[in-house]
């Protein structure tokens, strides 16, 4: 067996092996593979020092045995390594759907850009934007499981439909604040980085002090706030210290509703109906676009 454990190390070390993740990991696939070569080599080191197995493994027993497996940072689910045909494939481990083994990541859409959507119904029009309100994330029996955390693209997907089934519009953000505009015909809202503004002037003082040009995304930004400016109002600001923004119909938060000190509110009457959400500031590329969400009425 030690021989095959030296050369499931090998294999591990060269920059010239195959990996197949079926969609999975994403962005954060280099820090996974990280994370799995250091606990494997650990693994590798531990065996060979306690050889009490009289059995000679093959390197395909062995990477199956002895290899440390990870988490897809986009889905949650927990993937195990086997060895094909000179590939080390990575499979779904999941004893209860054993027929996800050889599904494609659930989450390659956000990982690939696509924004988080969902319809939301607001019956008066008269809403609440607010950092955060008492509501659960997901429905009890699935409150705390991979499939609804928000270290998961899916999970933010998850919850981004739920709450908008329960009337509540959503977008995960960071540690930031975020400004609220609404059009002139109230059909549409807005919500972008509160510091959009700032990092245009910024843009604007480099450019003139180089004597650079703005560049496509910079372009980009400044075209974006002009457009606000000029068809929308900023109603206020949010501080976002829970790191996500919220909104829902006065209605839907009913009369038990208090306002709490110290947390930002802004109001907003649109008109009423079915409003699709689209979320884009989590999964689009960092400082592409000024704006984080959208909200347009469709019925």
């Amino acid at each position: 067996m030690s021989n095959a454990l030296l050369e499931l190390r090998e294999l591990i070390n060269n920059p010239n092996t195959v990996y197949d993740f079926n969609g999975h990991c994403g962005k954060y696939l280099k820090q996974s593979m990280e994370e799995f070569k250091s606990m494997t080599e650990i693994i590798i080191d531990t065996s060979l020092n306690n050889l009490k197995a009289r059995r000679n493994y093959s390197l395909e027993e062995c990477v199956s045995l002895y290899t440390d497996s990870i988490v897809c940072c986009a889905c949650g689910a927990r993937l195990k390594a086997t060895y094909n045909n000179g590939v080390i494939v990575f499979k779904q481990v999941s004893i209860t759907r054993p027929d996800l083994s050889d599904e494609q990541c659930p989450a390659k859409p956000y990982i690939d850009g696509a924004p988080f959507e969902a319809n939301i119904y607001f019956p008066t029009g008269v809403l609440v934007f607010t950092n955060i309100f008492d509501v659960p994330d997901a429905p009890k029996r699935l409150e705390y499981t991979n499939g609804w955390s928000l270290n998961h693209l899916s999970g933010i997907a998850n919850i981004t439909a739920h709450l908008a089934s329960q009337g509540y519009g959503y977008g995960q953000m960071g540690n930031m604040s975020v400004d609220i505009w609404v059009n002139n015909l109230r059909d549409q809202i807005i919500v972008t980085d509160g510091c959009l503004e700032d990092m245009i002037n910024d843009d604007m003082m480099e450019s003139q002090h180089t004597g650079h040009p703005l560049n496509a995304i910079q372009l980009n930004r400044k075209s974006e706030l002009d457009s606000l400016k000029k068809d929308f109002k900023m109603m206020g600001s949010i501080s976002l210290c829970v790191w996500r923004w919220m909104c829902a119909d006065v209605a839907t938060l009913g009369g038990e509703f208090t306002r709490e000190e110290n947390t930002d509110y802004v109001d907003v009457q649109v008109i009423p109906g079915t409003w699709k959400l689209t979320h884009q500031w989590t999964t689009q590329q960092p400082d592409v676009s000024g704006i984080a969400s959208k909200l347009v009425l469709i019925d």
